[in-house]
């Protein structure tokens, strides 16, 4: 059985809010039609991004308060990035990375994307 949420508006696009990893995460997004999964950054590999990206969902990952690990998490493919500290991660990237500017740009395009607005 759905959700109540997902009962009373079907149409809203869904993100699962895992804090540890599950195995079954997979299952867990497409029985609740999930867009995207949104992981407490810790539990995150490259791995994980790749089998996750290569399921079709989008990758929220938070709270990312250090610049190289938003570096490294931007490099593997996650799409969003939640942090307390855009003061660090915006002045890191922007000028640390090559192509810091553009990737940036993506980043902080699908950050607000995924907080704001519902999932295109």
């Amino acid at each position: 059985m759905k959700p109540a949420a997902f009962q009373a508006a079907p149409e809203l696009p869904r993100g699962l809010l895992l804090e540890e990893w599950r195995d079954d995460w997979d299952t867990l997004t497409r029985q609740l039609s999930c867009r995207a999964l949104h992981l407490q950054h810790e539990a995150l590999t490259e791995d994980r991004v790749e089998a996750i990206k290569a399921s079709g969902l989008h990758i929220l990952a938070w709270t990312v308060n250090s610049p190289y690990r938003a570096r490294t998490l931007l490099g593997w493919g996650v799409d969003s990035l939640c942090t307390d500290r855009i003061d660090l991660i915006d002045a890191e990237l922007a000028s640390a990375l090559d192509g810091g500017a553009a990737l940036l740009r993506r980043a902080s395009l699908h950050a607000v994307a995924r907080v704001w607005h519902p999932l295109s």
